[in-house]
C-alpha cells in the first residue's frame, strides 16, 4: 500500500513535505505533480508523486492512484524503476 499525505495546498512553495525534502519538480500534469524528493530518514533519492485534490478532481482520482501502485508494484525489470 503506497504511503498518503493529504496536503490542503499544493507542495511547490514548500521544501518539506512529510518525511521528504523536495528537491525540483520533475513534471506535473492534470492530475499530479512529479517531484525529485529526498527522503529525510535515510537519504534515499526518489520520485514523489501528489495528486491534485481540489474541487474539479474526480472523487475516484485517489482510488486510481492506489490501483496504479499496485500494478506497477508488481513490474520487475532492469529499466524499471521499482516502487
Amino acid at each position: 500500500m503506497p504511503r498518503i499525505l493529504i496536503v490542503d495546498d499544493d507542495p511547490a512553495p514548500l521544501r518539506e513535505l512529510g518525511g521528504y525534502l523536495l528537491e525540483s519538480q520533475i513534471a506535473q500534469g492534470g492530475a499530479a505533480t512529479i517531484y525529485l524528493a529526498r527522503a529525510k530518514a535515510d537519504g534515499r533519492q526518489l520520485a514523489l508523486k501528489v495528486i491534485h485534490l481540489d474541487g474539479t478532481t474526480p472523487a475516484d482520482t485517489l482510488g486510481r492512484f492506489i490501483q496504479e501502485h499496485e500494478l506497477l508494484e508488481r513490474l520487475r525489470h532492469p529499466n524499471i524503476v521499482a516502487i
